[in-house]
């Protein structure tokens, strides 16, 4: 297996970066007529390079004039180690400082010393260049790497550097190759007869001939039809590589320097949590909204900064700031994005750090805001899904990419992980089911104690009255059952505990008016007649006629008219033994001996329970077995 690292030659202006460049790798990174005949680098400049069998490396060589260090930024922002170049005449100088001070904000956490030049100075200068060096790389990643002493002019020193390379490939984290693809595109031309071709360092994932990749922000279509690297075709390309892709259907315009290839939409922001570190030659208060300029990836653009427990940012600050940033134009970033801050007016580098969560909201200002963010922080990708969903609620998967900036891979991961479980579309927590569960419990214990009589309240009634949408509350609701706290029967839910019964106040009075249904057995009063007798209040009468009916002490002949259960079941019995084929009006009337007034109804109710079934004038047994 090859092993690819790519490095970030970084340093003061004319400190020998692009000479020991072009020693190492043959290849004259200065492409531009502007950068020759200044003879300084304008835009950041890429090399192949081989390290040793095995050891595959590129080399980008950033710009060291601090008029170009957004370009210095673009360079520096995919790569893999640094070196860090300072040349033995001059020793430590300012871009030297601020390089390595951008490097670590950025989370570079490896790279190689390299002392430049060094036929310019003699021994004794070469030691206080050292020493000068180990003091400015004190406390950062730097302190205690590899130094190495070149002469890129007169080739010395080229081969332990090359040793030194590899040692720190061998050392380098492996990306992943799996995943979202990802490649900030830092360089866009158009070659006769391909069109547009768009170069960078792929961040993650893989990219094939032949894929369909979207260009942000403005999420347009494309189709890779060939894949470069350094002018070697390749099938594929993978993260850590150096690619070069020819676009479909993409011009050189819209795909420029800052946009961003992927595999999978995930929606550009306007505002996002961040927490930031303050750099060390930081100057300047910066204060609440005051302008900034946003530096991730290849992209830069300008915005705001929100801080939610401070006015301003004072010099010396230590430690970690949890702020937001509201930017004037859309970014694509991710969480975990490592970014710059830069000041235009004076400029100079105010900090860096991540991206918490790329789909912020607003918050208001206090502590509970800052102990939030850094709670966010904290979390995984599925952590932060799982956070997410708690705030929003129960999402829809297209909801949750959209708003909330999540990929595919890491709603998958959430899942697999059981921080977020799935029902049918939507996504939810154990927040949200312990949630419905409380919620449904408290509503039954107040229906129950309203309805006594009831079976059990109508399940879409409780959905709708739960904190989330009907659909997923309905589905929650039947998901909780598992929990032990009611339960459903049909349409109804009810405690687990509930039994319907009469409510004490009134049992002996209600309890009159089923006895009296049953003494009447075929030719009863009507049922308001009936409660009205036994002082039974309007309010409760609809009540008990549902009771009577759902516990089947009763049948509901039509409106106001009840028969006993039992009566009714009798009935049924006697006509099926005297006309077990068919039964008609007159048959039921010779049999039963009560008028029509009852008659009909008293049928009609055998229809409704599923006994008999109409044919023309008579009736025929459908399912004798419940009553016979």
């Amino acid at each position: 297996m090859t092993q690819f690292i790519t490095f970030g030659m970084a340093g003061h202006i004319d400190h020998g970066k692009t000479t020991l460049t072009k020693a190492l790798t043959h290849v004259d990174t200065d492409r531009l007529s502007e950068e020759k005949e200044r003879m300084i680098s304008i835009e950041p400049g890429y090399a192949p390079w081989t390290i040793a069998e095995g050891v595959r490396a590129a080399i980008i060589d950033v710009p060291g004039h601090e008029r170009f260090i957004r370009q210095m930024i673009a360079g520096v922002a995919g790569i893999d180690a640094v070196m860090l170049t300072v040349a033995a005449d001059e020793g430590v100088m300012p871009q030297t400082r601020e390089h390595l001070i951008i490097l670590e904000l950025l989370g570079i956490d490896l790279g190689i010393i390299v002392i430049t030049k060094s036929s310019k100075a003699d021994d004794e200068m070469l030691d206080l260049v050292e020493e000068d060096i180990r003091e400015a790389c004190a406390g950062t990643f730097l302190e205690g790497a590899e130094l190495v002493v070149t002469d890129a002019v007169r080739g010395e020193g080229l081969d332990a550097l090359r040793e030194s390379a590899q040692r720190t490939a061998l050392r380098a984290q492996l990306r992943t190759e799996g995943g979202i693809f990802r490649m900030p595109v830092d360089q866009s031309f158009s070659v006769t007869g391909h069109g547009t071709v768009v170069r960078g360092t792929i961040h993650s994932g893989t990219v094939t001939e032949g894929d369909v990749l979207y260009l942000l922000p403005n999420k347009k279509e494309t189709r890779v039809k060939q894949i470069q690297s350094f002018g070697t075709k390749l099938p594929a390309a993978h993260a850590g590589d150096r690619a070069a892709l020819n676009l479909h259907g993409i011009s050189t315009d819209e795909a420029g320097r800052g946009t961003v290839l992927v595999s999978e939409i995930t929606p550009p922001t306007k505002r996002l949590d961040i927490w930031m570190r303050p750099g060390r030659l930081f100057q300047y208060p910066l204060k609440q909204r005051q302008t900034i300029k946003f530096f991730t990836g290849t992209t830069e653009v300008t915005g705001r900064i929100v801080y939610f427990d401070r006015n301003k940012l004072e010099p010396g600050t230590e430690g970690t700031v949890y702020c937001q940033l509201e930017l004037d134009t859309e970014a694509a970033v991710w969480k975990g994005s490592r970014f710059i801050l830069r000041r235009a007016t004076p400029p100079e580098t105010i900090g860096g750090g991540e991206v918490i969560d790329p789909a912020a909201s607003k918050y208001r200002f206090g502590d509970k805001t800052v102990a939030l963010l850094a709670e966010k922080a904290k979390g995984t990708p599925a952590e932060r899904l799982e956070l997410f969903l708690n705030q929003s609620g129960p999402s829809e998967r297209k909801a949750v990419k959209e708003k909330g900036a999540f990929t595919e891979e890491e709603i998958n991961e959430a899942l697999n992980e059981e921080l977020v479980k799935e029902t049918g579309k939507w996504l939810y927590t154990k927040h949200h089911l312990e949630r419905t569960v409380r919620a449904v419990t408290a509503q039954l214990q107040e229906f129950h104690e309203a309805y006594p009589m009831r079976r059990g309240k109508d399940i879409a009634e409780t959905a709708g009255s739960s904190p989330y949408a009907k659909q997923i509350s309905e589905a929650l609701i039947r998901i909780g059952t598992s929990e032990d706290n009611y339960r459903i029967d049909g349409r109804f839910i009810s405690a687990i505990t509930h039994q319907a019964h009469y409510p004490k106040e009134w049992e002996k009075r209600m309890q009159q008016v089923e006895s009296a249904l049953a003494e009447a057995e075929l030719m009863p009063e009507t049922f308001s007649t009936i409660s009205a007798k036994a002082g039974i209040p309007e309010k409760w009468m609809t009540e008990l006629k549902h009771f009577l009916v759902n516990q089947d002490i009763a049948v509901e002949a039509a409106d106001d008219l009840l028969f006993h259960y039992s009566a009714v079941k009798t009935a049924a019995g006697r006509l099926y033994d005297k006309y077990p084929q068919t039964l008609t009006l007159q048959d039921a009337k010779a049999a039963l001996g009560i008028t029509r007034k009852y008659l009909v109804p008293l049928l009609e109710s055998f229809d409704r329970q599923g006994w008999t079934r109409r044919k023309e004038g008579d009736r025929i047994w459908s399912d004798p077995s419940t009553f016979v």
